[in-house]
């Protein structure tokens, strides 16, 4: 189970230079250091040389412990990812650190409609104004939400 810490890194270096294939492509382990602990902290990225935390600077991260046995011998992995800002929604590799749960909400359904609507689009189910077509989309996503809305208060 994933939990929130914050820390200062004392030690950040590259674990291989040649990283290792996913579906996402190259991937990058870089091991990070916490004062007064013996673990190392494993920040996986896409890129070799990640920004995301630094020597000095406190940071916010999500932190999943991992264990198993394979072959016998016993593993833990200790995996870290920085926790993005509220105004950093979206970026690929973040947990959303959004502080209630109706934004939470909130969100999840500007981009359920957002989505819905792009795909009703893309088949030729909705007309769309070809001076301004992401106006059209606004309207219509902003009319799908309202609806959303208002069937929603109707539950008790």
């Amino acid at each position: 189970m994933a939990e929130i810490k914050k820390a200062t890194p004392e030690k950040i270096y590259l674990k291989s230079d040649k990283g290792w294939e996913s579906k996402y492509g190259t991937m990058y382990d870089h091991v990070i250091k916490f004062p007064g602990s013996d673990i190392e902290f494993i920040y996986t990225s896409k890129s070799k040389e990640q920004d995301k935390f630094k020597v000095g600077i406190e940071a916010e991260f999500e932190y999943d412990k991992k264990e198993g046995d394979t072959n016998g011998v016993h593993w833990e992995q200790h995996k870290i990812k920085p926790v993005a800002n509220k105004q950093q929604m979206g970026k690929g590799g973040y947990v959303f650190s959004l502080d209630n749960e109706k934004l939470k909400q909130k969100v999840s359904a500007v981009a359920y409609c957002t989505s819905y609507i792009k795909d009703l689009i893309s088949m030729d189910k909705l007309v769309v104004n070809k001076e301004d077509p992401m106006k059209s989309m606004r309207d219509y996503t902003t009319e799908l939400i309202s609806f959303m809305h208002s069937e929603i208060d109707k539950i008790k």
